[in-house]
């Protein structure tokens, strides 16, 4: 590439360059440290959380499974009635007021 070419070029993409001076790329180096060490810490807290509450464990055992498919359905209406009950509590207390 010629020297007309490369400036052409940069001028085409001038909108998408940047002069970088030193404290940016400080900057831009903290920032990126700060996130991975906070990425480091979500997935260690991560690690810990699955091994001391089992939450991974529990719900793929096969008698959880079974209780869930056997149980859907009297979840699901009696989640329908308390949310039903819920609506006539809050709105009886609406209408004292």
């Amino acid at each position: 590439m010629k020297d007309e070419e490369i400036l052409k070029k940069l001028h085409e993409f001038s909108d998408y360059l940047d002069v970088g001076n030193i404290l940016s790329y400080l900057l831009r180096k903290l920032g990126w440290a700060c996130i991975q060490i906070l990425s480091f810490l979500v997935d260690g807290l991560e690690g810990i959380t699955d091994s001391v509450l089992g939450v991974k464990a529990f719900l793929i055992r096969p008698k959880f499974k079974t209780f869930y498919e056997d149980s859907t359905l009297f979840i699901c209406v009696t989640g329908f009635f308390l949310s039903v009950y819920w609506l006539h509590v809050d709105y009886s207390e609406e209408s004292q007021s």
